[in-house]
């Protein structure tokens, strides 16, 4: 592949109780999309459990960054570039300051 991807911004809401929860992966899968063509899976980018627990459990502001390889889960390796270097993407995870949702009415 020599792709380049736009930055994009996926916004997802974590509740409280749910970072008490025991902690799952942030799984990130990759497209490649083409016109005249349905978009085709590249491969997965996992951001591990224990990180997500700890992302959880911020502070509101918190923010780091961190590469993670591309893989191809049928082929159980990294996807690999036309430069023959594994593809990486950058995923970038902050804390925001949300609104608890609203009871429900009847």
């Amino acid at each position: 592949y020599d792709a380049t991807f736009e930055e994009e911004t996926f916004l997802f809401d974590v509740l409280m109780e749910d970072a008490a929860a025991p902690p799952s992966p942030l799984t990130i899968t990759v497209l490649d999309w083409d016109i005249g063509s349905a978009p085709d899976e590249i491969g997965t980018v996992s951001v591990p459990a224990e990180t997500m627990r700890r992302i959880a459990g911020a502070e509101i502001g918190w923010e780091g960054e961190a590469l993670f390889e591309v893989r191809d889960e049928k082929k159980q390796a990294a996807v690999v570039g036309k430069d023959k270097q594994p593809c990486t993407l950058a995923v970038k995870l902050m804390t925001l300051e949300g609104t608890s949702p609203k009871p429900e009415t009847r």
